[in-house]
């Protein structure tokens, strides 16, 4: 297996390990597939509107899963007090 494979290999396994609930199981492969329900996804689906696609918190950047968890002044330091 390659390097690539194995580090796909001990993520696939740290998600889906079994004292991980469920639901974040669930979560974090949905984020690692860019499969979260987040504005900009719903545009590309066209669920929502082209002028909806802008992050709540009022910062001006479009809400991708990468700027809610990484980005966002608001919301990236909830989601780092969640991971540790």
């Amino acid at each position: 297996m390659s390097r690539g494979g194995q580090a796909v290999a001990a993520t696939t396994d740290l998600i889906w390990h079994k004292q991980v609930p469920l639901k974040v199981s669930v979560a974090a492969c949905r984020l690692l597939r860019n499969r979260l329900p987040s504005k900009d996804n719903l545009v590309r689906r066209h669920i929502i509107s082209q002028g909806a696609h802008l992050c709540m918190a009022g910062y001006g950047a479009p809400e991708t899963a990468q700027h809610l968890f990484l980005l966002c002044p608001v919301f990236a330091p909830l989601w780092g007090l969640v991971r540790n």
